[in-house]
């Protein structure tokens, strides 16, 4: 019954009151993040929980709640910084901004399409990954794949649309807006 009510859900609460003080306070969010000493500990925080995280488990019966705060915490600062301090790396005018932006402007396209796309049967994969413990290759296999659902789900998306009704059934497409976005 919790689970239909959506009460699981609630231990993310956390991250959206954290996301909306956050942006209330945005000048003085900016402050911090541009503090080295602050985002030096944030740092160091993270990798020490992702290299002791088995040990502190074992030290602490409420661990996994603690943990779950800190890595998510942690993890949003981390990446909110990155892109905030690389903002210019992201701007129209660079391939790699042009590419997210466009990524970006398509996110309902690629929710509702990429269910279809998943790539099944890679049980292997899984059982090669519990045996043989590689972090980095998991990160870029999974990266790949990811990148493959996305271009499918990305090309699917742009031949629906040659459609306008049905562009705007399944999208809930704009023109005026679309050819607004294109500029």
């Amino acid at each position: 019954m919790k689970e239909l009510l959506g009460c699981v859900q609630w231990r993310y609460f956390f991250f959206f009151l954290f996301g909306t003080l956050a942006r209330k306070y945005f000048d003085k969010f900016k402050t911090v993040l541009n503090s080295s000493l602050f985002m030096a500990l944030t740092i160091v925080a993270f990798f020490a929980m992702v290299l002791f995280n088995d040990t502190i488990d074992l030290m602490f019966v409420h661990w996994i709640y603690i943990s779950f705060v800190l890595y998510g915490l942690l993890g949003v600062i981390l990446i909110f910084a990155f892109f905030y301090k690389n903002e210019n790396s992201f701007k129209k005018e660079k391939q790699i901004g042009r590419i997210l932006q466009y990524v970006g402007r398509r996110t309902l396209d690629i929710y509702l399409l990429h269910f279809f796309f998943l790539p099944r049967h890679l049980d292997f994969l899984g059982s090669i990954f519990l045996r043989y413990n590689n972090p980095v290759v998991e990160f870029f296999v999974s990266l790949l794949l990811a990148i493959m659902v996305i271009g499918i789900c990305l090309v699917i998306s742009n031949v629906i649309r040659l459609s306008p009704m049905l562009g705007k059934i399944l999208f809930g497409v704009n023109t005026k807006t679309e050819e607004f976005l294109k500029r």
